[in-house]
């Protein structure tokens, strides 16, 4: 009797003996938000799926100075540094929302000492950075600092910085290279 009530209970009536699985009727969605919701949640999952981003013109890249940025040169300038001093910057634009998001930054350089002997010098780190408040970037200065003219000879260097998301994901490098004149 307690079998039965329960096949009843379970089919819903007497004439579904077998239950079958309704095949004309679309799953329902793992994760339906209301619109209201959509609203909310749509910029910051824009700004998520944007990842880390330069925070203006002049965010990445060669500025003089030694520590503050006094002018800035770009991320690629055409022919040697000016003598002085001088070093790579960047300014991100992190989202407000994740953990762990970083940046790789890389330099190859190849040395000519005054002799004419040639080698290489390569640097690679990889920088935790976070969300630094509305129409704020994430500032890392000096990257690299850089000697025009280096004491050691002409310098030709390329440098990158390549964002990375929390599940390890590489994005898009941004890229510049500067040489430095012999001594």
């Amino acid at each position: 009797m307690y079998a039965l009530l329960f096949l009843l209970a379970a089919c819903g009536s007497p004439d579904c003996p077998d239950c079958p699985v309704c095949k004309e009727c679309p799953p329902a969605p793992a994760h339906s938000l209301e619109d209201w919701e959509a609203d909310i949640l749509q910029p910051l999952l824009d700004q998520l799926r944007d990842g880390i981003a330069l925070h203006g013109d002049e965010a990445f890249g060669i500025c003089r100075g030694k520590r503050e940025c006094d002018e800035f040169i770009g991320t690629s300038p055409s022919g040697p540094l000016p003598g002085g001093d001088f070093f790579i910057r960047a300014e991100l634009e992190v989202p407000p929302i994740g953990e762990d998001w970083k940046v790789q930054f890389q330099v190859q350089c190849e040395l000519t000492n005054p002799q004419g002997n040639s080698s290489t010098q390569n640097h690679d780190k990889i920088y935790s950075v976070k969300y630094a408040g509305k129409g704020r970037g994430y500032r890392l200065q000096p990257l690299w600092k850089i000697q025009s003219p280096h004491p050691n000879g002409e310098r030709k260097c390329d440098f990158s910085l390549t964002p990375i998301r929390p599940d390890a994901q590489k994005g898009e490098p941004w890229t510049g290279s500067y040489s430095t004149a012999m001594p």
